[in-house]
Order: structure tokens, then C-alpha cells, then sequence
């Protein structure tokens, strides 16, 4: 499975935003959205942009995530992001399709 999945939702969590709140950012149905998380639809790459730009993390994030743009950048493992973290960290282990993910922080 991509790793795209993940880190839209990482996004999202970063922004603290919730799935409803950003679905309704994207001007997407809320189901939609939820399955974009969930891998169980091919986000467009369109859309992959605009939920970047919606939670405030570079495009690359969610192509790349931060090792991938870190290294590309020169920097290396354990780097961070913005605000001091590197937003794959926020996600718990299970991420088992729950409705406002930022609540289990």
C-alpha cells in the first residue's frame, strides 16, 4: 500500500484540522475524503496539492514525506519538519479509519 494514505492524514492531524473540517476545506463529500485517508480510492494529484496547501505542509510532504524531501535538501535522518516535529510522528499506531484523528493525540 502507498504511504500517500498516511501522510495525507498526518497532514490533516499536523493542521489540526478534522476529516469533516477539511473535506469541507477541498469542497470534497466527507466519505470521499475519509477514503482518500484510507487508501481506498487514488487520491488525484490535484487534490493531493490542495490538501497540502489546506494543511499547511509543502506538496512534497505528501509525495515524498519529510525523509525523502529532507535527504533531497541535504539533510538527513532525524531531521525535523516545521514546528519542530516531524509530522509522521503525531499518528498513532492504529489508524483505524477513526473520525477526528487529532483527538487520540
Amino acid at each position: 500500500m502507498s504511504e500517500i494514505p498516511r501522510r495525507i492524514r498526518t497532514a490533516r492531524v499536523f493542521a489540526g484540522l478534522t476529516q469533516p473540517e477539511l473535506a469541507a476545506k477541498l469542497d470534497l463529500g466527507e466519505s470521499t475524503y475519509k477514503n482518500s485517508e484510507l487508501g481506498k480510492r487514488e487520491t488525484p494529484w490535484r487534490e493531493r496539492v490542495a490538501i497540502a496547501a489546506a494543511c499547511g505542509v509543502p506538496p512534497w510532504f505528501i509525495e515524498h514525506g519529510w525523509d525523502g524531501c529532507l535527504a533531497a535538501q541535504g539533510g538527513g535522518e532525524g531531521e525535523t519538519g516545521p514546528r519542530g516535529h516531524r509530522p509522521r510522528d503525531l499518528i498513532p499506531p492504529d489508524e483505524g479509519g477513526d473520525e477526528d484523528a487529532a483527538e487520540t493525540l
